[in-house]
């Protein structure tokens, strides 16, 4: 959505940017605009109907939750608004409250088409990635390991330990230290790995897929998106360590290029929403 409102402001739009607490540090790295991010800490499920009050907009674009991260969200409480939803995969399609929620929505576009989750009120789009680098093209590193997620991180050390043993260079983001919200946001020097470990969160999962980089998933447990199918269709899921130390070894070894997957620019996302 950052990256979304940085395309939207360079067509001239007037964007305010609601996120939650904690990710203000990947707001700023992607070069929003601090006046236009209102960050949601206190009573966040407020946050919304305060916003809507405060700037008074004319269209509504809501992130993959049409009915609110606390079922705050109704396109009825502001009906002279366009309401807009963009759904990323969720495993609760069928649940009365989602199926519900989309009603009163003017435009409801899927963001993974290839994944068929979608309801039937959703119109295919395409899977959207921000702009994006490969970087350079000597690679400092082989493999990138990204330990976001705090479960993974014991395995993600010890996988280290072995590749090193074994001459694969690795780097490991969040490098120590530093803030997992903010170590979520990938940079170009990251993208020169040749293969990449970790999740299977939308962000990462296209984003490598479009560059052609190689995504060794280890999905993340989650209450609604469905990392595990998402994994399946675009990535390569390994569920043991020696699976996984093969796997790399064998990519590394073979040279093997991967394909870049087809995505959709953020600018074409931006435009689409203006023309609709």
């Amino acid at each position: 959505m950052g990256s979304l409102a940085l395309e939207l402001a360079a067509l001239g739009v007037e964007v305010r940017l609601l996120i939650g607490a904690g990710t203000l540090g990947i707001a700023r790295a992607l070069g929003v605009d601090p006046a236009v991010v209102c960050e949601a800490k206190d009573a966040p499920e407020r946050a919304w109907s305060r916003a809507l009050l405060e700037f008074g907009p004319t269209d509504c674009i809501v992130d993959s939750f049409p009915e609110g991260l606390y079922h705050e969200l109704s396109p009825f409480d502001r009906p002279e608004s366009r309401w807009v939803a963009l759904l990323r995969c969720r495993r609760d399609t069928l649940s009365p409250v989602f199926v519900s929620s989309l009603r009163g929505y003017a435009e409801v576009l899927d963001l993974e088409p290839g994944l068929g989750w979608a309801p039937r009120e959703a119109r295919p789009f395409g899977s959207v990635v921000r702009r994006l680098d490969r970087g350079a093209s000597q690679q400092a590193t082989d493999v990138l390991l990204v330990a976001t997620e705090t479960r993974q991180y014991p395995f993600l050390e010890k996988l280290r330990a072995e590749l090193e043993r074994s001459g694969v260079r690795t780097a490991c983001v969040p490098a120590p230290g530093t803030a997992r919200r903010d170590a979520e946001l990938l940079t170009r020097d990251h993208y020169s790995a040749k293969v990449v470990i970790g999740p299977a969160g939308y962000n990462l999962t296209y984003e490598l897929s479009a560059l052609g980089v190689w995504h060794l998933a280890l999905p993340a447990a989650r209450q609604y998106d469905d990392q595990e199918l998402r994994a399946q269709r675009v990535a390569v899921v390994a569920h043991s360590p020696l699976a996984v130390e093969r796997r790399v070894h064998a990519w590394l070894d073979q040279g093997a290029i991967r394909p870049q997957g087809e995505v959709r620019a953020m600018q074409e996302l931006a435009q689409v929403l203006l023309g609709s």
